[in-house]
């Protein structure tokens, strides 16, 4: 089963000077192997990525920011290193293993790049690039057959991605469909005129056809690939070093935000391309939400979305923009989109449970912080959250479980114990109510004013009981 194979294939990787820690399972991150013979500007953008990794080691973003820079300098070896850690803490996550399939194919590992990307779209099955990059790489093997039902179930996915559309004309060039393919491809070419990857392969499906020179590549065509639609593989080009944003970076080690800030917005103001202002966008949204200029992020957050309106990780910060705004109703929309176009990423659930219980779409925060206590079992933080879910949904019997379940695990739990002592309050339970109320007193619990509310509770429910004449359990 391909899900499996990569985790076995990954499983042991660790990095030059890199050891497993046997407490916690984690590794340090892959180190440079040779770093007098690099260029000081690679040495320092490594360092960097690795101190954000050994500061956040449970991170499964820093592991993979850090696997694209390796990435991007070419140490693709070390790239899959951190990719497999990613994914080794966040296996449901699809992004790390399409990006680890990338890195594989880079450095000729053609067959386990086929399992990751396999493992990606087993996860998320409805992001075409990666059935067309699975195209692409059984194209290469040469498994031709199996190469166009990839690009077949790109086109399916979404059939406005080029990709699908050129490597099933690429197929059909290699099968002698000649005017097939011609066909594809015209019609591409003339939605995306500008594209010279398209032009590229039209013209040698001309040749083939024995209409030379019905078109001509321009004198100065670029030999750089196309950049198709593809969120995730932008991911990574994110991380190419520009020497504009060397000077940022310092500023950002230094603590000098506003620094940083001034620069951003001069770059931002001067870019040549959505491309080019998507980059300082992105850290510049950061700046403006670390620094509590609400406005400002809001508004770079929804400039990166008309750019990119598929990255559901501006959408998770666009949702934390407004639940700090207090615009719940904005959070949640944002939220369901991000996990819409990315079920599959584990940690968004954690902010989206938050963002729903404060909508008070209890139903939704509790189905939320299950997906959460999926990968982290052991937080009794979420199990509270949960806990307080399930009360809010007016669903008492699993409120009881679960709280049942938080104090097992944290007797200690004050909060714990008054939420205990609600729920059997509204089971009706009196006595067991009244014992968690006062546990939950000895334990710290110090609001008085709640106290004082669930104790009225239970003395007005003592009195329907006795003149109905029934005991408290």
């Amino acid at each position: 089963m391909a899900f499996f194979a990569p985790l076995l294939l990954f499983g042991s990787a660790c990095g030059p000077g890199g050891a497993a820690d046997g407490t916690s399972g984690r590794r340090e991150p892959p180190r440079i192997g040779n770093p007098e013979e690099l260029d000081q500007r690679v040495v320092e953008r490594i360092d960097e990525a690795r101190l954000a990794v050994l500061q956040r080691p449970d991170d499964p973003r820093t592991w993979a920011a850090l696997g694209m820079i390796f990435e991007n300098e070419r140490m693709r070896g070390r790239a899959v290193e951190c990719y497999a850690e990613a994914a080794r803490m966040d296996p449901d996550e699809a992004r790390w293993w399409f990006h680890m399939a990338g890195a594989l194919s880079k450095i000729d590992r053609n067959d386990e790049a086929i399992e990751a990307i396999e493992t990606s779209l087993g996860l998320h099955a409805d992001y075409a690039p990666s059935h067309a990059r699975l195209g692409n790489f059984k194209f290469e093997a040469g498994y031709l057959d199996e190469a166009r039902a990839a690009y077949e179930h790109s086109i399916e996915v979404d059939t406005t991605y080029p990709g699908g559309w050129v490597g099933l004309a690429r197929v059909q060039l290699q099968m002698d469909e000649t005017e097939a393919a011609i066909e594809i491809l015209e019609r591409v070419l003339e939605e995306r005129p500008q594209d010279l990857l398209v032009k590229r392969v039209l013209v040698g499906a001309y040749r083939q056809a024995g209409r030379p020179g019905e078109l001509e590549l321009p004198d100065d065509a670029s030999p750089k690939t196309e950049r198709w639609p593809d969120p995730w593989a932008e991911e990574v080009r994110a991380h190419q070093d520009d020497p504009a944003l060397r000077k940022v970076t310092k500023f950002l080690m230094e603590g000098k935000q506003l620094e940083a800030l001034a620069v951003l917005e001069k770059l931002r103001d001067k870019a040549q391309s959505p491309d080019d202002e998507r980059a300082y966008l992105s850290q510049l949204a950061g700046i403006y939400l670390s620094l509590e200029r609400m406005r400002d992020a809001e508004t770079a957050y929804r400039r990166l979305l008309q750019i990119q309106p598929e990255n559901s990780q501006v959408l998770l910060s666009l949702a934390e923009v407004y639940e700090k705004k207090g615009e719940l109703p904005s959070a949640v929309q944002a939220m369901r989109k991000a996990l819409e176009l990315n079920p599959n990423y584990a940690p968004g659930y954690r902010q989206a449970g938050r963002i729903y219980y404060k909508a008070t779409l209890f139903a939704e925060a509790a189905e939320a912080f299950e997906k959460v206590r999926a990968y982290d079992k052991d937080s009794t933080g979420i199990l509270y959250l949960l806990s307080m879910s399930r009360f809010g949904e007016k669903n008492w019997e699993a409120a009881e479980a679960c709280f049942m379940e938080l104090l097992e695990a944290e007797p200690d739990h004050a909060d714990g114990w008054f939420g205990f002592a609600r729920t059997n309050l509204k089971l009706r339970r009196l006595d067991k109510a009244e014992r968690a109320l006062e546990t939950a007193k000895a334990k710290g619990f110090a609001d008085e004013q709640m106290i004082k509310q669930v104790t009225g509770s239970l003395q007005r429910a003592r009195q329907r009981a006795a003149a109905r004449g029934v005991q408290g359990g």
